[in-house]
């Protein structure tokens, strides 16, 4: 149907899905997951931004919500271990 140019956006489908309070929930998880990652380092804010912007802007090849919370995770882990090895160097 011509009508319905951009229905493939991740957002119609999880209002559709979800409703309204879903799509909230989602958004929550997406900004509490960032707040994290600034407190680590402030550049990291830049992967929950563009991971919500390429998410708007296509349907990421079928990646999910819990690939961007894996590699949030995996980001922290990294700079913890990082911190670590450097105390550990100071010693």
């Amino acid at each position: 149907d011509h009508d319905i140019y951009g229905a493939e956006s991740v957002w119609l489908q999880l209002l559709i899905d979800y409703g309204l309070l879903g799509v909230i929930a989602y958004l929550v998880c997406v900004f509490n997951i960032a707040k994290r990652l600034v407190a680590y380092n402030k550049e990291y804010v830049f992967f929950p931004l563009g991971f919500l912007a390429a998410y708007s802007l296509s349907t990421l090849l079928g990646l999910d919500l819990n690939f961007f919370y894996a590699i949030a995770i995996i980001m922290m882990k990294m700079h913890e271990f990082e911190s670590e090895k450097e105390d550990g160097a100071d010693l």
